[in-house]
């Protein structure tokens, strides 16, 4: 079921959220920059100035902690990068295939369960943040910001002439979060009426005083940006796979691969190959300093390069040793040059 798109245009548009509260309506607005200076000095205050500063355990303590009671595995840190990874490379994958749809159901069902398991990590890893001091004042900022920004019908502060309860924080602050707006939903209504209007019809910029623009709104216009871009490129995708948030992300994550791969290999050519006679070679052999330099250069093969360096690979693991004639794809180019060097001696037959 799509959102409320009026609503959504609406609420983003007017700058803040309507909502009951114990049968009362309040309005809760975005932070002002006085508001949201005030919370970051409290916030600061507390890091670094004393305040609170014993018994709260670090981040390193609690990691240890998680390890220790079989919560968190040594390497879980890594593990979060590589499922991240893997969560694009199933993304691409729906691109690359958007119209198999025996394979679509497949890589969403996937992803899917992929996803489960990252966000399942994530509130593991982080879901004790609050007994660090960082966390602590993390929560204290937006509870000072909360504060100041629900307003009731009369436009006065909800608290104004009582002492603010805490409990109420909390219950009003569970109702910001259930009403927050998604990703998807930002998505949506980037690319849909009647935001769509309100975007063209300004000339893309609904929003001029920028002293007043507030999350939301920031949001819908990257949003918006983004999708004006997509239109734009030379290579853009049908609307299918623009309506469609994974196979879009597929896309997107295809185009910055390319970029990414076309940054670096021309940061080898300068860098590495440049007055070596190596521009026109076939094959280069560059050594990595690190992991991360192993994976960039690495990635600067083609899919046919892939497959290659996978079957000399299996090839040496086979042998433990080898030479040229025993790779498949040198194999396959010698033979390649036997035919072409027969035909230009003796024609075609």
């Amino acid at each position: 079921m799509e959102p409320n798109q009026p609503s959504l245009t609406y609420r983003i548009v007017s700058g803040f959220l309507k909502t009951k509260y114990d049968n009362q309506t309040i309005f809760i607005h975005s932070a002002s920059p006085e508001v949201l200076y005030d919370a970051e000095e409290e916030y600061r205050a507390m890091l670094y100035e004393g305040r609170f500063q014993a018994d709260w355990l670090t981040d390193k303590q609690i990691l240890g902690i998680l390890i220790k009671n079989g919560m968190w595995a040594e390497t879980g840190d890594e593990d979060l990068k590589k499922i991240a990874t893997k969560i694009e490379d199933i993304k691409l994958e729906l691109f690359n295939n958007h119209l198999n749809l025996n394979k679509i159901t497949v890589y969403r069902k996937e992803l899917r369960r992929v996803e489960a398991t990252y966000d399942g990590m994530l509130n593991t890893r982080y879901g004790f943040t609050i007994y660090t001091l960082e966390g602590f004042a993390s929560m204290v900022k937006s509870q000072t910001i909360l504060i100041k920004t629900v307003f009731g019908m009369g436009g006065a502060n909800f608290w104004s002439g009582r002492d603010v309860s805490f409990a109420e924080v909390d219950k009003i602050a569970d109702l910001v979060h259930k009403n927050r707006i998604s990703i998807g939903q930002f998505r949506y209504t980037a690319r849909t009426e009647p935001w769509r209007s309100y975007w063209q019809g300004t000339n893309h910029n609904p929003f001029p005083d920028i002293m007043k623009i507030t999350e939301e709104q920031k949001n819908i216009v990257a949003f918006s940006k983004m999708y004006d871009s997509i239109h734009q490129h030379p290579e853009c995708p049908t609307d299918e796979v623009i309506n469609d948030d994974d196979m879009m992300d597929g896309w997107l994550i295809k185009q910055r691969r390319k970029s990414e791969s076309e940054r670096v290999a021309a940061d080898v050519n300068t860098t590495l190959l440049k007055g070596k006679g190596m521009d026109k070679a076939s094959e280069i052999f560059v050594v990595a300093g690190s992991k991360e330099e192993a994976a960039r250069i690495n990635n600067l093969n083609d899919m046919q390069g892939q497959v290659a360096k996978a079957q000399r690979s299996q090839v040496i693991k086979t042998l433990g040793t080898a030479t040229d004639d025993k790779f498949p794809d040198k194999r396959l180019e010698l033979s390649n040059k036997a035919k072409e060097m027969f035909k230009q001696t003796h024609g075609k037959g």
